[in-house]
């Protein structure tokens, strides 16, 4: 074999192809290790949001004379009443107005909602903390409402949230949740009626076409078990704060206890098929169960 001085040997053809297979080979190991490092990551900031907006509802409390923030949106909160929900979804409203595509002022105002009013009174600073960042659907993300520095309402003259924020709910007569299509009264209006361990606030279940089929959730059926529209995906459950200030792990691939839903073999069978998110007694007493187990894990 021949040496010639100042010349040299480059990789053949072969090599090279050798190189950019282990290359992908690689690559094809790592990165499902990085996506699953980087979503529990993003966990870690879903518990913290959790956390802070729990902790910021009870130092509200103590300055507003007991009450939690409200919500008063819907029919049966006219005449001065709050807190009759039109709908779960309705917990998610974080302002209705001051108009279409205006900036939502950080300030006190009629246009706030829910935690809307944690970020007006500066409670929440960020309003990022009321966003859950697992979501990767644009009516689902923050990103959805940023504009010229501040959260602006959308064309609906809303803002929504991708939390449940104090969902428990009971009827206007304050009987126990049923089947009833009246709108029911939210349970926690105050801070001294909390006398035991419940949920607070939750990971939004998106009924409906999923986030893409509009952020109102305000019809459709079954939630599609994706990255896009399932918060704690892969994992068949959703995070939930509760009334002491702790969050943890609520799985939902349980067996359906019942007379709830007899037909399917779990929760998750439910959620996935059979969900509703609209104004009717049925989705009332669906989300009352999955509170409910929530609540008993």
């Amino acid at each position: 074999m021949k040496i010639y001085p100042g010349r040299s040997r480059g990789f053949t053809l072969i090599e090279l192809l050798v190189v950019i297979a282990i290359i992908a080979i690689i690559s094809s190991l790592l990165l499902p290790v990085i996506g699953r490092a980087r979503r529990k990551s993003l966990r870690t900031v879903d518990i913290n949001n959790m956390r802070q907006m729990a902790a910021s509802s009870f130092m509200y409390a103590g300055d507003f004379n007991d009450w939690f923030p409200i919500c008063t949106l819907g029919a049966g909160n006219s005449g001065g009443k709050v807190n009759h929900l039109l709908g779960i979804h309705y917990t998610r409203y974080f302002a209705t107005g001051p108009g279409a595509n205006q900036i939502v002022p950080t300030r006190y105002g009629s246009w706030d909602q829910n935690v809307g009013y944690l970020y007006g009174g500066d409670f929440i600073q960020n309003p990022a903390a009321c966003w859950c960042p697992l979501l990767q659907d644009p009516p689902l993300e923050i990103s959805y409402y940023q504009t010229n520095g501040g959260i602006a309402c959308d064309g609906t003259s809303s803002v929504r949230v991708p939390y449940m924020y104090n969902p428990r709910c009971v009827n206007p007569d304050g009987t126990p949740v049923t089947v009833s299509t009246s709108d029911p009264v939210r349970k926690y209006n105050k801070q001294s009626g909390v006398r035991t361990l419940d949920v607070f606030i939750l990971d939004y279940i998106d009924a409906g076409n999923g986030g893409s089929g509009g952020p109102d959730g305000a019809s459709g059926t079954g939630v599609p078990f994706t990255e896009q529209d399932w918060p704690q995906w892969p994992s068949p459950g959703i995070e939930a704060g509760f009334t002491d200030g702790s969050v943890h792990y609520c799985k939902l691939n349980i067996k359906t206890p019942p007379p709830y839903y007899p037909q399917f073999p779990t929760w998750m069978s439910v959620i996935q098929n059979g969900l509703q998110n609209s104004e009717s007694g049925s989705s009332y007493k669906q989300y009352d169960t999955i509170f409910s187990i929530c609540q008993n894990q």
